[in-house]
């Protein structure tokens, strides 16, 4: 389900493989940085802490709301991006900008 009113989503995917080519176990998780508003269509937006596993492939592939959509608040929001990846845990924030395309790899925005 998505929320009230038009908003700009993009696909997120990624890969992970070993030296071999063969697919990684994990998962990797996606939060809001902050708690967001659409002043626009007058509601509030919790953060929500999602989690996609790997595939047995190693990949993933996600619906995130757009950071740069234009009725969202505030400005400059981003995800924190927290991979747990065969053990190994990192972590960093990204940017998912509906400008820079519907679809977008991971690997691009880390």
């Amino acid at each position: 389900m998505g929320l009230p009113g038009t908003h700009n989503y993009v696909t997120v995917f990624g890969t992970w493989l070993d030296t071999d080519g063969n697919g990684l176990s994990g998962t990797v998780t996606f939060e809001p940085t902050v708690p967001l508003t659409d002043p626009t269509n007058d509601f509030f937006i919790r953060p929500v802490v999602t989690t996609v596993a790997l595939s047995s492939a190693g990949v993933i592939s996600i619906s995130l709301l757009a950071t740069d959509d234009a009725t969202i608040e505030p400005k400059g929001w981003g995800y924190n991006v927290t991979e747990v990846i065969d053990g190994v845990t990192t972590k960093y924030v990204i940017l998912v900008a509906y400008s820079n395309g519907s679809v977008q790899n991971l690997a691009t925005l880390h």
